[in-house]
């Protein structure tokens, strides 16, 4: 009861693009729907002119874009200087494929000492150079979908869908990582020999911004101080649980990200949270 909006944490969400302007206002809003006490989104003018009125309790940090509308480069050492206040950094949703977004992955895995979460085309930037992991200095959440997972191994999907246990447990003990590979049962590890599975959720949960929707929400526990491993697999269920909610309201058809966003509340309350 004695606390203040510190208390619970601040994350970094660098997400978005002038092609992807959703997926910064999605994960900006799951994450301060899980709990944590701020969230700054950081992104192009776009996608901060369309979080102000969309998520408000968002602190916003204007960024400067390439040619391409993604994040620049330029603004690397500019971050820096906000990690040190952060207690947890996402980054990757919707940020697009370039040099400049490649730059800023770099930066972030090989100078980030807060829990770093890497989703989406940041997955996709990584399997450029997977090596790289190597210089991590922080915690690393890794959430891929097959497609992306397939990326970052070189495997084709349908050798991952055929032994997926094995290969994610393989993967994470090798690079060191929490990984969280997602499906119709998500497997979660972080290749020490103990794996978490998640088989409850909707297939309503199929639709486009849902993978934005649970960055935020694990990028929100980790800034709350649960460790990389209990983030995943509490986020994990906490979006599935809020997906098979949001699909009891609306209908499996009719739902949407948005809808499962909304539904966050109802599993807190129903875990007297």
């Amino acid at each position: 009861k004695d606390c203040n909006k510190g208390t619970f944490g601040r994350v970094l969400n660098l997400s978005g693009s002038t092609s992807y302007i959703g997926a910064g206002i999605i994960s900006t809003r799951a994450a301060i729907r899980s709990g944590c006490g701020y969230v700054y989104i950081a992104s192009v003018e776009e996608v901060i002119n369309a979080v102000i009125p969309a998520v408000p309790e968002a602190c916003c940090v204007k960024l400067k874009k390439n040619a391409s509308g993604n994040i620049s480069g330029d603004n690397i050492e500019l971050l820096g200087g906000y990690i040190n206040s952060m207690d947890s950094v996402l980054f990757g949703c919707g940020v697009g494929m370039s040099d400049d977004t490649s730059l800023i992955l770099d930066a972030l895995v090989r100078g980030c000492d807060k829990p770093l979460l890497i989703d989406a085309d940041g997955l996709n930037l990584l399997s450029r150079d997977i090596d790289i992991l190597a210089e991590k200095k922080c915690p690393v959440v890794l959430t891929p979908h097959p497609g992306e997972f397939a990326r970052m191994t070189g495997l084709p999907v349908s050798r991952i869908n055929s032994d997926r246990l094995n290969i994610a447990n393989d993967f994470a003990s090798r690079y060191g990582v929490t990984l969280l590979l997602k499906g119709s049962e998500s497997i979660i590890t972080k290749g020490d020999g103990d794996i978490f599975f998640v088989n409850n959720g909707s297939p309503g949960m199929a639709k486009a911004g849902s993978g934005d929707a649970l960055s935020g929400m694990i990028a929100s526990l980790l800034a709350q101080g649960h460790d990389p491993l209990n983030a995943a697999c509490c986020g994990a269920w906490l979006h599935a649980e809020a997906g098979s909610t949001a699909a009891k309201k609306y209908s499996v058809m009719s739902m949407t990200a948005s809808d499962l966003i909304a539904s966050i509340g109802d599993v807190f309350l129903a875990n007297d949270r």
